[in-house]
């Protein structure tokens, strides 16, 4: 069985996730998908460092998808759920200094991990 992959969306129906996405070139949606695809056949216990980590502190219960873009540490930032087999993706930031940029990015992520452990309508299939 493989890994689904879903992203949150808005009160208002946006998904920033596919939305910077989409705003990637070619070259680098394709680093984004090759991570993915990687991913999505694991077992759970295949899920490690360089691709991916649990976080701890305010962001324990999140973990990051990780890649490099244009120089820049990104992180899709997200949890195992609603259900089984599947990965939602809550938030996309950078990592600079060890810190996300933005700041408030586990905040948030906690927040639409609830948001979505509440109503599984809030989130889209992706990958």
């Amino acid at each position: 069985m493989r890994w689904t992959f879903l992203t949150y969306r808005t009160v208002a129906g946006d998904d920033e996730i596919n939305a910077w996405y989409q705003s990637l070139s070619e070259a680098d949606q394709a680093k984004v998908r090759v991570r993915l695809e990687y991913l999505r056949d694991q077992p759970r216990d295949g899920w490690l460092r360089p691709y991916f980590d649990a976080l701890s502190g305010k962001c324990a219960g999140l973990g990051e998808i990780r890649f490099k873009i244009d120089r820049t540490q990104i992180r899709l930032v997200g949890f195992f759920g609603p259900e089984r087999m599947q990965f939602a993706i809550v938030k996309v930031a950078a990592e600079k200094d060890n810190k996300f940029v933005p700041k408030d990015t586990c905040k948030i992520g906690q927040k639409r991990k609830s948001e979505i452990i509440d109503d599984p309508e809030k989130c889209d299939d992706w990958f």
